[in-house]
């Protein structure tokens, strides 16, 4: 249910709210059911709701909102934190990134100056993200999870630049010289690009021989 609110009415910024609020109306109509042996109940829904509203603060999210969010308080709050932040490990969130025209002017300006491909660059901002997450997750088990997880990341990360994948995909959604929100739209659109983005995340995972429930995770 964390992330409940991305389907509903809401911005990024305020979608563990309305995703709490969602959280409770689904456990009214529950209340006195039994899940796994676990009855829902006034203490089980304010817990689901408590832990919805402390699961935010991923460094990307921190820096948009300029600041922190509800930190995790008991047990429930950090395993559901912990869980969230290891699932971003990988390049999902990529796809923020090449499916928003503000994100992918950035990326061009910064790509000019530094000499690299735009998406190049795309995928080290959400790595300097992913990068961090070893020291905000909470738990020992979590952080050594992390630690394993965004090695193998940055192995194929590495692995794109190496093989000069990032440039070959780029020239493809390319309308001369220029690629942006426009040239990815004439050519597919984002979810095209996603999808070629992410066969090549495979196809670089098994080449570098990491496990394959691993590397699908870290898709797009």
């Amino acid at each position: 249910m964390h992330d409940s609110g991305k389907s509903l009415p809401a911005t990024l910024m305020s979608h563990h709210e309305i995703g709490a609020q969602y959280a409770g109306i689904l456990c009214e109509q529950l209340r006195g059911q039994k899940i796994e042996d676990v009855e829902i109940d006034e203490e089980i829904k304010e817990m689901v709701q408590q832990a919805i509203l402390h699961h935010m603060n991923h460094p990307f999210l921190v820096m948009l909102n300029k600041g922190r969010f509800p930190e995790p308080e008991n047990e429930v709050d950090k395993i559901v934190f912990d869980a969230d932040m290891l699932a971003n490990i990988g390049f999902k969130n990529v796809g923020f990134r090449i499916s928003n025209d503000r994100m992918i002017q950035e990326d061009v300006k910064a790509a000019q100056t530094e000499n690299i491909a735009i998406l190049e660059e795309a995928f080290s901002n959400v790595m300097s993200g992913v990068r961090q997450l070893e020291g905000v997750v909470l738990s020992e088990q979590a952080k050594n999870t992390a630690h394993t997880l965004i090695a193998e990341t940055n192995e194929i990360f590495d692995y794109f630049k190496q093989n000069n994948i990032f440039t070959k995909i780029q020239e493809r959604f390319s309308v001369g010289n220029d690629f942006n929100s426009g040239t990815i739209e004439i050519k597919g659109g984002s979810e095209e690009l996603a999808k070629i983005l992410n066969e090549e995340i495979c196809k670089a995972g098994q080449e570098l021989g990491i496990d394959q429930k691993i590397f699908e995770n870290f898709v797009i």
